[in-house]
């Protein structure tokens, strides 16, 4: 249930993503097997009020990782689905906006043609344009604006491995998560134990 500090549970929280000004938490929180549905949870950090923002009307099992486009606005993977999909917690509205369910693949292109094999961490990228995230052995970008361009930027798709390298060159064995320097300019990959940068 929802409640104050301790008095709050949760299913299973598996993503957390902070507003702009860093007072409010967005929460993942559902779980897998018969009858999961996923829930979109606000935690207000001064206060430590939890609520529950959305649920979703069917079975939906959880995602991976989550992102704030707006205090009412997420974004979110689901590597299980093989998509990338938009919830606007003010009309409870969740779409799709890149890949298709159950068809995972890897393609870029826009929007619902791409496909994605297993997308993992979703991150902003400093323009605010467009988000970086993992996706099975290669780290690829999306434009936040329809028609939602989904590109390959680092790695081959079925090509696995460790190898240091530029834009294609680079090999990665899975891409679990991924992060941005505070000026954009350097990415660190978290893939099986290690970290690279």
């Amino acid at each position: 249930p929802d409640g104050s500090g301790t008095a709050a549970t949760f299913d299973y929280p598996f993503a957390i993503a902070l507003n702009s000004d860093n007072t409010i938490a967005h929460i993942l929180d559902g779980g897998s097997g018969f009858g999961a549905r996923l829930k979109a949870r606000r935690l207000n950090l001064a206060t430590l009020e939890v609520i529950t923002t959305y649920t979703s009307p069917t079975y939906m099992d959880f995602g991976h990782s989550v992102v704030t486009l707006s205090d009412t606005e997420l974004l979110f993977t689901r590597n299980t689905q093989c998509t990338i999909e938009y919830l606007n917690l003010t009309t409870d509205i969740r779409t799709v906006i890149a890949g298709a369910s159950n068809t995972c693949a890897h393609q870029d292109g826009l929007g619902t043609a791409a496909r994605l094999p297993s997308p993992t961490d979703i991150k902003l990228a400093l323009d605010g344009q467009s988000a970086i995230f993992g996706d099975g052995n290669t780290v690829r970008s999306m434009s936040l604006a329809a028609p939602y361009t989904v590109t390959t930027l680092y790695g081959q798709p079925d090509e696995p491995g460790t190898i240091d390298g530029s834009l294609a060159s680079a090999r990665f064995d899975s891409v679990f998560g991924l992060d941005l320097t505070a000026d954009g300019s350097q990415m660190a990959v978290y893939q099986n134990g290690a970290i690279r940068t």
